[in-house]
Formats: C-alpha cells, structure tokens, sequence
C-alpha cells in the first residue's frame, strides 16, 4: 500500500491530538520515524523461528507501502523493520502498554549521505498517555536485539536486560500506571480480538466500548461493583461479619493487635488456625496449619510485615477453590493448588524443580511464571507431603513447594468449572449480590467442591472484589472472552452514521437524527462547529474544536446511543478517523472546505483520501 497521508502531516496544527484510524488499522496510529543503515539480505525464516523461539512472536503478513519495484536495499530493510515493529510491540505488552496491532511501514526513503541512510517511516498504535519516549525506547531495543540475530549472534538475546532496561525508563514516568501486570492486558488483548473498541483514561483505567455501551475496566471490576462493597471485601474481617450475620457459612476469626492477643484468640478458637493480614489480597503473609503457641507468634510476625490488622481465624478443612461470578454469573471454577511440580515417573523431585526453572527461563521475561523454589519452604512441603529431593513421584502426581497458592509464589489451577455443585455456585452469587459486587471472585474452602457446601463443612473463606483475570491458555481465553460478551453485549458498540456535504448534508442529518430518536436511539449529531443533543434541536456545548475532538467527546459521553458525523471539510484526510467502524456513509455532495483554511474549496485529490478513508472503516461495506 502506497504512503497517502504521511504528505499531509506536516499541515495538521500542532495544538491537535492526532491518533485517528487510517491505514485499515484497528487501533488509533502515531507516525514514528527512524533511520536505518543498509541491512544485508535476511533469512526472514529463521529470523521468524528465532522471534518466536525466544520472544512468543508469530509475524503477521506484511502491511506497508509496495516495494515490490524498489531496490534490494530497501526490500531487505523493509523485511527487517516489519519484524523490529513485531519486537517493538512485544515489548510494550511486556510493560502493560496495549499495543496489538502490528501496524504499517507507511514509506522507506534513501537520504542523500555517505554511508547510504534510509528514513523509515511507520505507522504504529497509539495509547493515551503513554510517553513517546517509552515507545522509541521499545524499538531501540528491538532494533538491537534484531542487530545481533542480523550479525550472526543466534545465541538467546539477553531479554532480562532489554526488559530491565525498558523497564527502568517506564518507571522514570511516574503517572505511567497502565494496570495490573497481566490481567489487564489478558483482557484488552481480548477485547482486541473480539472487535471491542478501548481507549486508556489514566490510572489504570479503561474504557471499553463507546457511549451508551460503554464500561469503566480496572483490572476486572468495572464501574457497575459497589465501591461500599469493595470497600468492604478489602476489609476481611469486616467482611466475614457481614457474610455471618446474613447465614453464610464463615469460619470463626478474631482480630489482634500482638501476639500475645493471637496467642490467646488461637486457644479460644482451637487449633489449628490461619494468622493473615486482614486487610490484604492475594495470599501476602498468610501462614497455615498453627497448632502451637510458638507457630502463633511466628505467623504473627508474618502477618504484621504485611499489615497491623492481624486476623486469627479457625482453619477450615479443605482447599481454596476461586468461583467467579459475573452480572450475577457463574463464569469458572478453579482448584487453587500450592505451587508444585509435576511428576513424569522418571525425574526425582529436584530434577523435576531444575526442569520447570529451565523450561521458563526459555520464554520471554514477562510471560514466565514464578521460579520454583528449592528453599527451605520447599523442602518443608515437600517433606510434609511425604517426598524427599531424590523422590521419583509417578506421573502427573503433584508435589507441593509451597503449602498454600499465593500471588507471591504463585501455584496452579484445576479446572473445577464442570463439577462444582450447583449449590456452591448459588452460594458464590449469593455472597456476591450481598455486597452489591458485579464482579467477585468467591473465595470457598472445601475437601470436594462437587459436593454442596452444607454438607461438607465447607465455608467462604474471602469475597475478592477484583479477582484475578488473566492466562494464554485457550480455555483462559476463552473465559475472559465470556466474561467481555456478558459485559459489552453489542461489542460496546453504538451506530455511527456519516452525511458528507455541505448544508444539504446537515439537514439530512437532523432528519436521520429525529428517525432513530422515534426508534428509541438517542443519537447526538455533530459538525466541526456545533454539537446537537438527541432530543432538541439545541446545541450541546463542548470545549473542542473539530469534529474529531468533538466526537472523541460523544464517545465518552453515556446518554449517547448513537453519532451523527456530519463531515463538511476535509479534517479526516489528515487526522484519520475518531472511530474504527462506520454503520453508514451517505455522501450528498462534494462541495466541503479546507479544514484548516475556512471558505477555501478542497482539492480533488484530498476529497479522493477522505472518502477512502471512510470506506476503510465501513462495517457494512458493498460487495
């Protein structure tokens, strides 16, 4: 594909975000440029293994202007930099930044200097409030990396440092918060695939979908949970007593203040006990199996590393199992198992631990899980579960080096999804109504959670508010994709109908309008000028100054169940598109201005890149 906009840039003012759509691309661009050096012929086959081997990279077809009549300079360098934009990108999910599609190589221009020079030219996602600093940093790195392989280094890339390094400039930007390490980028990369538009607010925060159809995402709750109830669910404790006094099974726990108080609450519970901080998540500073005083101390001082609300609680048969409940759903259940190794019936113990190290140090830094320890701990859970380091398990017998699954050292799932108990599952949604939560993860220690929970002795053990959402496996992919479609029913969608022309396009325009408000849309129009409200004829004030701003803001907005865009200049030939789906495009005439020289007629050719830009965006195109 021939560059067509990359000329117009230069006249866009400077007090305009441009990140609109264009190109096909289905994420907002930004324009990035770099020169490059002459780049000897690649074996871009290797090279693809050698991505993928070390970095979990699977190059996409290539999408940028056509080489195929250009010197075999710029084709190698055109085959090189296609594969640095794929590292690139890949080091940006790496520190939380979604960015998903491959994007375009928009053109590659020889400068006139010795040695030969070519300035590339790319067109790559845009992401609110990410520092352009931050994503040049990302393709220094990826350029290097790619260097060495193109240099005959086919040894594994130091990716602890290009990670280090990445992150070490990610953390100088202070307001970066782009969420939690893997759950929200698990869940906006499957927005991505399902075609559900987002955009970054800051904060950690997202939004998914456009107007009316709209949510607010941190991690996996959204604004439909109850802040008094995630309020509450952080406080343990505070929790628990709530949960009792509406009947749920809960097991007994009292709060202290030193360790003599959880010395005395150990006894008036009975052994065994759990001494957790009481108002943290994740497993962080909890200790099991007390049956002593002095275990009671120890756990103690655990927890108060973590926390000075300390909570002693009675130790309920079982294991934790995590149901989790959406829109008053049951999406999965998983055993949540102490992390272990997996015997194959010929590795001992401690090979099979060298093993799982090995195994991950081999994938890239940010997809590997938590190292399996060989420590103290270790060899203590191990030795409880009744192995030795020289143990040969059998096959698929798991054996535990930890006691319990915490975030801190992580552990494995067991699919319980098709055998929970229907009982339990109501328990679970029922627990989650009361605290008016829509998204909770339910927290249930049972010995079998096939069987309903009062008749096992099981009980709720923590109501989390923002459970854990995330994984690369296909049923975890598959989860959150349930969890997206419940969510955001029409893909977060809302119509958008264009109307090209001069006045004769606003009067059509209002009329469409008044049409889908008598069909229950509440669709807003606007021009480059003014806004109008769905049901009057009045104008909605808003503070921008084009009709990209403007509908920027509609989108944002969620009494708007519908966008009118009423286009008389020529503003998206250079800015590209504030959206990345159009439901219809009716062009009354041509007569449209320059949108940066009012009263000035647009030329043909600019005229020509609007309307093929809108097509590019067309969902219902002609065939």
């Amino acid at each position: 594909m021939k560059n067509t906009t990359d000329s117009t840039l230069a006249q866009i003012p400077k007090n305009l975000t441009v990140n609109g759509f264009r190109h096909g691309l289905s994420q907002p661009s930004q324009v990035v440029s770099f020169t490059f050096g002459i780049i000897p012929a690649i074996d871009t086959e290797k090279m693809d293994d050698w991505l993928r081997e070390n970095f979990e990279i699977d190059v996409a077809p290539y999408h940028g202007f056509d080489f195929s009549k250009s010197s075999q300079d710029i084709v190698h360098l055109a085959q090189f930099v296609w594969r640095v934009n794929h590292l690139a990108n890949s080091l940006l999910q790496a520190l939380r930044v979604p960015s998903f599609d491959p994007g375009c190589i928009l053109s590659i221009e020889p400068e006139a200097s010795i040695p030969p020079m070519f300035k590339t030219t790319l067109l790559i996602p845009f992401i609110n409030h990410v520092p352009f600093s931050t994503v040049t940093t990302s393709f220094e790195k990826a350029t290097q990396a790619l260097l060495q392989f193109q240099n005959g280094n086919l040894e594994n890339p130091d990716s602890d440092q290009i990670f280090a390094d990445l992150q070490k400039q990610f953390s100088s930007d202070r307001e970066l918060s782009l969420g939690s390490e893997s759950c929200t980028i698990s869940i906006l990369k499957s927005a991505f695939r399902e075609n559900i538009p987002f955009s970054y607010l800051g904060l950690g925060i997202y939004q998914l979908g456009w107007g009316a159809q709209s949510r607010l995402m941190d991690r996996s709750s959204t604004e439909l949970d109850s802040a008094i109830g995630s309020k509450i669910s952080q406080r343990k404790h505070h929790a628990s007593q709530i949960l009792k006094e509406s009947g749920f099974p809960i097991p007994q726990g009292i709060l202290v203040k030193n360790a003599e108080d959880a010395i005395h609450a150990a006894h008036r519970i009975q052994f065994p006990v759990v001494i957790k901080p009481a108002d943290k998540d994740r497993g962080e500073g909890v200790t099991i199996n007390i049956d002593s005083d002095a275990l009671v101390t120890e756990g103690y001082q655990k927890a108060a590393g973590f926390s000075g609300n300390i909570l002693v609680e009675k130790q309920i048969q079982g294991v934790c199992h995590r149901i989790f409940i959406a829109n008053d759903k049951h999406l999965f259940t998983v055993k949540r198992t102490p992390k272990s190794v997996k015997g194959d019936g010929i590795l001992t113990v401690e090979e099979l631990i060298s093993k799982a190290n090995a195994d991950e140090a081999k994938k890239p830094k940010h997809k590997r899980l938590k190292p399996f320890p060989l420590d103290e701990l270790a060899i203590e859970s191990i030795t409880s579960a009744g192995y030795r380091l020289d143990s040969i398990p059998e096959k698929d017998v798991l054996v535990p080096l930890r006691k319990i699954e915490s975030t801190e050292w992580g552990g494995s799932a067991e699919k319980m999804t098709d055998t929970i108990h229907p009982d339990n599952i109501q328990l679970a949604i029922q627990a989650t109504r009361l605290l008016r939560l829509n998204v909770a993860g339910v927290d249930l220690m049972s010995t079998d959670v096939r069987i309903p929970w009062h008749q096992n002795g099981a009980a709720l053990n923590e109501i989390n508010c923002v459970p854990y959402l995330s994984g690369s496996s296909e049923e975890s992919k598959k989860v959150i994709s349930e969890y997206l479609k419940d969510l955001l029913p029409y893909k977060g969608r809302i119509p958008v109908e264009v109307f090209v022309g001069d006045q004769e396009a606003m009067h059509q325009g209002l009329a469409r309008q008044k049409f889908l408000l008598e069909k229950g849309i509440r669709a807003h129009l606007t021009t480059h000028q003014a806004s109008f409200h769905a049901t009057e004829e009045t104008h909605l004030e808003l503070e921008a100054d084009s009709l990209f701003l403007r509908c920027k803001a509609l989108l944002m907005k969620p009494e708007v169940s519908g966008i009118i865009l009423v286009i008389q200049t020529d503003e998206f030939a250079y800015t590209g598109l504030p959206v990345d789906s159009i439901s219809k495009i009716n062009l009354l005439n041509a007569n449209l201005t320059k949108w940066n020289q009012p009263g000035h007629k647009i030329e043909d050719q600019a005229f020509k890149i609007l309307m093929a830009t809108l097509q590019q965006y067309l969902t219902n195109k002609p065939k």
